[in-house]
């Protein structure tokens, strides 16, 4: 699986190098053929012709386009299921390739978002591109565009103005974000154009490392963008430190759905539930789609933080390769945590553990923790509250913590 993986990724992001090299997948005897590649949007025509003549018009006013195009060497397009791309010196279609529900159709996706940001605002900086793109697929689900993801991701909608209003008559980002979604949660608002054949169709991103998994792909994107300070809100609208802040940023990530999940577990009164089993039951809100989110954001959301000149694509390319190499996801996750627990002492897995009792308002021996901290809303116990605004039963956090951490940790004991 994972030898097919890096084969396909390095197929679907890299073949553009070689079409650089004028290895072309068409011979030039199809000259005499059109061949009609419908545009993507932003780009100056609605359908490239290939004529005989070998050169690219644009369709409503017979201009050439060669010389007028300020895109690079290479023209991309997408439309129904697929992306195109032709030389610009050598006008004839030189790949084809399916856009599935898979990382490096996501990562392509990716990268068309990335050139149109630097299209229209010609002076962003590679922090503000990644932004714009994070918060346009961020903000396709509408309950990822809240006040409280807004406080922590920061708001952009600069891309979204300007692609939102480009119908193209073939798929567009929005669609294409949209088929991740559930039809009730699409933000209709700020995404009117997006076709209703493809909303609604339950789709993830496949598990790379395991392709009989999904990743939920829009909690993806908010806890990567939610998780790295470079791309949003700096919270200074509130009054935190820089040490609070990150308690913000891991609620909107893994101890928020690991708050959620405590409080469900309290409801149910599953006091003998295995994190496993939690992992496989939607109705407890973290199940296995959303712990892969989970890990996959904060991984990379740190990621960016340290690499404030790389793009997200180029980002995305390289940890997933990574991951799948040598399988160190959940690692690089006790890492992650790590990093976001900087303050307390001890080893990666001491911090850890000793982050995750935090998060569930425990010390380490699973006594309440007081540490003064607001309960309302965007308060770092937030989601460990019921319905009826009650705190859930100190004995499910102790359970739920103790599962949580033999999952990545497989020697832990609790004290207790």
């Amino acid at each position: 699986m994972k030898i097919v993986f890096i084969f396909l990724l390095v197929l679907s992001l890299g073949f553009l190098s070689s079409c650089n090299k004028g290895e072309e997948l068409i011979s030039d005897d199809s000259s005499e053929e059109i061949i009609d590649i419908p545009r993507f949007i932003g780009t100056l025509f609605d359908v490239v012709h290939i004529k005989e003549e070998q050169k690219i018009i644009i369709d409503d006013s017979n201009r050439e386009l060669i010389g007028l195009s300020n895109r690079e060497v290479f023209v991309d397009e997408i439309s129904g299921d697929s992306y195109y791309v032709a030389d610009i010196n050598h006008p004839i279609l030189v790949d084809q390739t399916p856009i599935y529900n898979d990382i490096p159709s996501f990562i392509k996706i990716i990268s068309f978002l990335e050139k149109e940001v630097s299209y229209y605002l010609t002076d962003a900086s590679q922090e503000e591109i990644n932004n714009e793109v994070l918060a346009y697929i961020r903000t396709t689900n509408i309950e990822y565009d809240t006040s409280v993801w807004k406080a922590v991701c920061g708001e952009s909608n600069k891309l979204r103005e300007y692609l939102v209003n480009q119908d193209t008559g073939g798929l567009n980002p929005s669609d294409y974000f949209a088929s991740f979604l559930d039809k009730s949660l699409f933000n209709k608002e700020l995404y009117p154009l997006t076709k209703e054949e493809y909303i609604n169709k339950h789709l993830f991103l496949i598990d790379p490392i395991r392709d009989e998994e999904i990743i939920d792909l829009i909690h993806f994107v908010g806890v990567l963008d939610g998780t790295c300070i470079n791309t949003g809100s700096k919270l200074d609208v509130f009054p935190y430190n820089q040490l609070e802040e990150r308690y913000y940023r891991m609620v909107v990530s893994w101890a928020g759905d690991l708050q959620t999940a405590a409080v469900k577990i309290d409801e149910y009164e599953l006091i003998d539930i295995t994190f496993e089993e939690i992992l496989e039951r939607e109705d407890l809100t973290f199940d296995l789609p959303d712990l892969i989110a989970d890990m996959d954001g904060t991984n990379l959301g740190l990621n960016l933080d340290l690499s404030k000149a790389s793009s997200l694509s180029k980002l995305l390319e390289d940890y997933f390769e990574d991951i799948v190499l040598n399988e160190n996801r959940e690692d690089k996750f006790i890492n992650s945590v790590a990093v976001q627990s900087e303050y307390i002492e001890g080893d990666e897995k001491d911090k850890f553990i000793k982050l995750t009792y935090e998060m569930l308002k425990l010390d380490e021996d699973g006594n309440e923790y007081e540490d003064g901290n607001i309960m309302g809303n965007l308060g770092k116990y937030y989601y460990l509250l019921d319905s009826e605004g009650n705190l859930c039963d100190i004995s499910y956090r102790r359970h739920l913590a103790d599962i949580f951490i033999h999952y990545f940790i497989s020697e832990y004991q609790p004290k207790r």
